[in-house]
């Protein structure tokens, strides 16, 4: 938050005025910052998974690396299979009081890729890796939950 000073005129007196301007976090999952293309998230979504993790958009070899590179076996992710699990793994926990809905359950999944060193594209992967889910469990994932009023506007 940040309060700028404005000195304006208002019949013949010059008046201090605050404005509060408030800025957006440019940290986290934003599907607008997916710089996959359309026909490439539809081929994605339309193909049978193989397991290769390179399948998945926004996934390359420094990816790959930092997923599989992990001292501990049951933390390894070695394809495409074990990326997804991860995903549908942070879905939860849910509580009589709490249910972990789209945008908690992205955040958590780019939060994951981010400590696990994955620095580029993950936006992508998430966005790659929740469509894909929406398909098998319609309703995980909408994109229309990451719309605001100021996309209307474009």
């Amino acid at each position: 938050v940040a309060i700028v000073h404005y000195l304006t005129q208002h019949r013949n007196t010059y008046v201090y005025t605050d404005f509060y301007t408030f800025k957006m976090v440019d940290e986290g999952y934003d599907p607008r910052r997916s710089k996959v293309s359309d026909d490439r998230m539809e081929e994605w979504r339309t193909t049978p998974i193989s397991g290769d993790l390179s399948e998945v958009p926004g996934i390359g070899p420094a990816a790959i690396k930092k997923l599989s590179d992990f001292d501990d076996d049951d933390q390894k992710i070695t394809n495409t299979y074990q990326l997804i699990g991860k995903f549908l793994m942070l879905k939860g926990p849910d509580s009589d009081e709490h249910e972990v809905e789209s945008i908690e359950h992205t955040q958590k999944f780019w939060e994951y890729l981010k400590n696990r060193g994955i620095a580029s594209h993950r936006s992508a992967i998430v966005k790659a890796i929740a469509e894909k889910c929406a398909l098998f469990f319609p309703g995980i994932y909408d994109n229309a939950d990451f719309e605001d009023d100021s996309d209307d506007e474009e």
